[in-house]
C-alpha cells in the first residue's frame, strides 16, 4: 500500500485483504520502477505472472521476492505449471493468506 497517498482508514484497507480486485487497485511498490529498470527480467516475469492470471502481480518490499495475487488455489497452480516450464531457473511456490493469527501459547505461568 503506499501510504503517503492512502486517506482511507486503515479498515478499508484491511477489508481490501478479502477482494482480490480492490486489493489489487491498492498494491503499490515505489521501488518497482527503479528495479524493473535495471533488472527488466523481472519487469517481465511480472507481465507473465500478469499474464497466467494474476489479479496482481508486485515486488515485495525492496525487492527480494514477486508475489502474485489469484482468486483461488487451482488458478494459481495452473499459473505456476505455466510459468515453471517458461521461468525454469526461477522457483515458484503457492501459498496462501491467513485468514486469521493462532494465539500465543504461554510458555510459562505466574505463581
Amino acid at each position: 500500500l503506499n501510504l503517503q497517498e492512502c486517506v482511507a482508514p486503515a479498515s478499508l484497507a484491511l477489508d481490501a485483504f478479502a477482494q482480490p480486485d480492490t486489493l489489487a487497485e491498492l498494491a503499490t511498490n515505489d521501488f518497482e520502477a527503479s528495479v524493473f529498470e535495471r533488472h527488466p527480467d523481472l519487469g517481465a516475469l511480472r507481465e507473465a505472472m500478469h499474464d497466467a492470471g494474476a489479479s496482481t502481480a508486485r515486488l515485495s518490499g525492496s525487492g527480494a521476492a514477486l508475489f502474485g495475487l489469484f482468486n483461488d488455489r487451482t488458478a494459481a497452480d495452473r499459473a505456476r505449471g505455466a510459468l515453471s516450464a517458461s521461468w525454469t531457473d526461477v522457483r515458484f511456490v503457492v501459498t496462501e493468506t491467513m485468514t486469521s493469527q493462532p494465539e500465543p501459547i504461554p510458555t510459562f505461568t505466574s505463581s
